[in-house]
């Protein structure tokens, strides 16, 4: 798996990606994309979006288990 990487380097094509978001998800990662919801934002399901700060981090999500 790689590193943690500054959020200005994520890719922003909808791709799915492990985020870390202090603001809205301060104790854990969250997966999460970047995408269209009005305005162009970070989504992440199991956290609010919008105002507030952005997330700080990303790295790619892990391969699934092999025969998955």
């Amino acid at each position: 798996m790689s590193a943690w990487q500054p959020i200005a380097t994520a890719p922003r094509d909808g791709t799915c990606v492990l985020l870390w978001w202090p603001f809205w998800c301060p104790k854990r990662p969250t997966i999460g994309w970047f995408g269209y919801k009005g305005i162009e934002q970070w989504i992440a399901p199991e956290c609010l979006e919008g105002d507030g700060a952005p997330p700080t981090h990303w790295m790619p999500l892990p391969d699934p288990p092999e025969g998955a």
